[in-house]
């Protein structure tokens, strides 16, 4: 009867536990890099900065993607490293972006006569915590300034 009760109070822990985690909050883009481009397709290494607002830390274990500018789907993103999230802290995720350039020749005109641009992304990581998995939502919309993309500065969301 021991046994069966303690199997249950961990499954209940284990579930609550589960349930209890936010989705990190997006704060920004930051260090792009060229990695491979072609008249195709372009893949830029960049990383995207969070905030952890648990008080307990993590650990990212990959994850994926889509990235839209204004309602054109612009291309995938990568999450394919792991990264040690801290507790209510921010933190950077080394991801890998494909962009279609047809997509990009699209919005072109978009792109010269406005000084940001809207943007949304959204996808999902794999977050644990010991032995505990969970996919999280990872989703933002708002826009990127133009001018901190020409600067090489890290992209603060609006």
């Amino acid at each position: 009867m021991k046994a069966i009760l303690a199997v249950l109070t961990l499954s209940l822990l284990f579930f609550t536990a589960c349930t209890t985690l936010k989705a990190p909050g997006f704060l920004g883009v930051g260090n792009i890099d060229v990695a491979r481009a072609s008249l195709k397709s372009t893949t830029l290494k960049l990383d995207l900065f969070f905030n952890n607002p648990n008080n307990t830390k993590a650990k990212l274990t990959g994850g994926n993607g889509q990235v839209w500018l204004d309602q054109t789907l612009l291309g995938n993103f990568l999450l394919d490293t792991t990264v040690s999230i801290p507790a209510r802290a921010d933190f950077s995720v080394p991801v890998k972006l494909t962009i279609e350039m047809k997509k990009v020749l699209q919005n072109s005109l978009q792109v010269m006569f406005s000084d940001s641009l809207p943007i949304r992304l959204a996808g999902e990581a794999n977050v644990s915590k010991g032995a505990l998995r969970k996919k999280i939502p990872l989703s933002y919309q708002g826009k990127i300034s133009l001018n901190q993309l020409m600067s090489g500065d890290t992209l603060r969301v609006k």
